[in-house]
């Protein structure tokens, strides 16, 4: 199925890890709402060599 919406080699990447917002000095800046201190980042990249 992406052989037909995309040509050339298609690498993929997925990468998940982890940041402590405070060592990126990121305060909660909404009154009342609360923001996990650890949060889990998810990223999902695919390449073509195509042209």
């Amino acid at each position: 199925m992406t052989k037909v919406k995309a040509h050339g080699d298609l690498p993929g990447v997925l990468a998940s890890f982890n940041i402590n917002l405070s060592d990126y000095k990121v305060e909660n800046m909404v009154p009342g709402k609360k923001v996990p201190e650890d949060i889990k980042i998810t990223v999902t990249m695919v390449c073509s060599n195509a042209n």
